[in-house]
């Protein structure tokens, strides 16, 4: 990557060039033959560690292999004192190989992937900004008979306003966006195809989110956050289309942060939060199960040890909240989330 700053009429541009390369090999192995046999019911709450292990005979590996090479531009324009202008591009190469069978393979060349955007200064405190960008994402996903699935295509667009307060010790930003694409990856549906995944058809994602973080007072810290997103199956089978496409992350979610250096203790703060999600949910097999909205509390003391060396010690989920963290269907593996816990750490800045 290259970068070039220059002067043009008397404001700071820049313009980078680049190229890339990468390839990923992959061996992975299944049980597709023998999926659905040996399986045994467990009551999570009360697992019998005895049971024994099942017999799963695994399938001959795949072997797969994925070559990705890229050419990319970008140009950062002052166009004036108050407007900046930011275009580029990225030009793509893939290549999808099935190792074992190379009839399957599938090439991309010369994808172009452009994105732009531009940020207004309307005072010294505020600014607003919009953005445009196309996605382009390779998969190596197949499909049940073994061909990979089209790369994921679409659009993000988003605009928002910053801002800077107490002489840059605060910032704050409240966005909104929309995303769009399509062949999104998704595991098959149909129970005869175990392995295999299927294009999720158009996928719409939006919503907005708002930040405030800083320093309020020379003792004072705090970061406040909240975001809202829905999820709708734009395009999709006449059984799911109009329906969310996913239901396990949550439509709102909030985070507050503070610590305050006590005065009266030298080297010593104190702080604590919480993280707020609302419900979600998994279906699957005409059943469902979730979580309810949930909050968890976390508490922490700091200790400046030296200039150099703070300790910390933390509690979080402070009244053990016992939740789902992402009660998952399709994948069958749902997680609670982490019981009430205590972290000691040690930080040295050099």
């Amino acid at each position: 990557m290259v970068t070039l700053p220059v002067t043009w009429n008397g404001l700071p541009q820049e313009f980078v060039a680049g190229a890339s390369y990468q390839k990923f090999k992959s061996t992975s192995a299944y049980n597709a033959s023998t999926y659905g046999q040996n399986g045994f019911v467990q009551n999570i709450y009360a697992p019998q560690a005895s049971q024994p292990k099942p017999v799963i005979s695994l399938d001959a590996p795949g072997r797969a292999q994925q070559t990705q090479s890229a050419l990319f531009g970008q140009a950062r324009l002052r166009a004036t004192s108050a407007l900046t202008l930011l275009a580029g591009a990225r030009l793509s190469w893939v290549k999808n190989q099935d190792l074992d069978d190379p009839a399957s393979d599938r090439e991309e060349n010369a994808r172009v992937v452009p994105y732009a955007g531009a940020v207004f200064d309307l005072t010294r405190e505020w600014s607003l900004y919009g953005s445009y960008s196309s996605i382009f994402n390779p998969q190596s996903d197949k499909n049940f008979e073994g061909a990979f699935l089209a790369p994921r295509k679409g659009n993000q667009v988003e605009f928002g306003v910053k801002g800077e307060h107490l002489d840059r010790r605060v910032t704050s930003s409240l966005s909104v966006y929309r995303i769009e694409d399509v062949n999104r990856a998704i595991t098959d549906p149909d129970p005869a195809h175990p392995n295999a995944a299927i294009a999720a058809g158009k996928v719409r994602s939006q919503g907005g989110e708002a930040e405030l973080t800083g320093r309020l007072t020379p003792e004072w810290n705090l970061t406040a956050g909240y975001g809202y997103n829905t999820t709708k199956q734009v395009v999709a089978s006449p059984d799911t289309e109009g329906k969310p496409f996913t239901t396990t992350f949550p439509r709102h979610t909030f985070s507050l942060w503070s610590d305050y250096r006590l005065a009266a203790v030298p080297g010593l703060s104190l702080g604590g939060g919480v993280k707020v999600r609302s419900s979600i949910y998994s279906i699957d097999g005409g059943m469902r199960w979730g979580q309810g909205g949930y909050s968890v509390w976390s508490v922490q003391a700091g200790y400046d040890l030296s200039t150099k060396l703070k300790a910390s010690l933390t509690v979080n989920n402070l009244f053990d909240r016992t939740y789902f963290d992402r009660p998952d269907g399709w994948t069958r593996q749902s997680y609670f989330g982490e019981p009430r816990n205590v972290m000691l750490t040690l930080a040295y800045k050099m």
